[in-house]
């Protein structure tokens, strides 16, 4: 197992996400907010490769994906600066689920315009995805990512937010300090998910 106080905790240029796509396409395979819209699908681990590839490359574009190690995690936190161009790509971008699901990508855009339309209007920090590989789990290196986002949010004096389809991720987020502030059905028979903030410390 890796010993989680060793490892450091890196920006990845866009050239590198490479790993990072294979990692966290496992992690969110059975993700609700990604695996529901995409609906019947054979292969639906190749389509969340295709997603994360979109994903990871515009976050590392902007400076916004970080690694724990070499790929042992990954972790997309959205700055301030960066949300508006992001989040624009993402709803523009017609690739991966969109691309493959059996309703033309219909739910998937509906999805997700609600899902930002829960995010509050105050400047935040936004983690949008966090994986780390299946062997080498329960070893820190989530807490690690997590804290590395929350030490930035921080340092700007901002909360963070992140939203979630699995439930017993809720009181894991609860010990680093999230609460969640609102929860709710997607539309047209969406998956649950809960939208969960973090004040700044201090």
């Amino acid at each position: 197992m890796l010993a989680t106080m060793e490892l450091a905790v890196t920006a990845v240029p866009e050239e590198a996400i490479g790993p990072l796509v294979a990692v966290t396409a496992r992690a969110f395979v059975d993700e609700q907010l990604l695996r529901w819209p995409l609906g019947d699908h054979p292969d639906p681990l190749a389509v969340m490769q295709a997603e994360f590839r979109g994903l990871h490359s515009a976050a590392a574009r902007r400076g916004c994906l970080w690694q724990a190690g070499d790929a042992a995690g990954a972790a997309s936190w959205i700055s301030p600066d960066a949300a508006d161009s992001f989040w624009e790509q993402l709803m523009s971008w017609h690739d991966g689920v969109a691309a493959q699901a059996d309703d033309g990508g219909a739910r998937y855009e509906q999805l997700w315009d609600w899902v930002l339309g829960c995010y509050p209007d105050e400047p935040h920090w936004a983690l949008d995805s966090i994986a780390v590989d299946p062997g080498v789990r329960r070893g820190g290196i989530g807490g690690l990512l997590i804290g590395h986002g929350l030490a930035m949010a921080d340092a700007d004096g901002l909360p963070a937010i992140l939203e979630t389809s699995r439930p017993h991720l809720v009181p894991y987020y609860g010990t680093f300090g999230f609460a969640v502030f609102e929860e709710g059905d997607g539309p047209g028979g969406g998956p649950h998910v809960w939208f969960m903030r973090r004040a700044p410390a201090g």
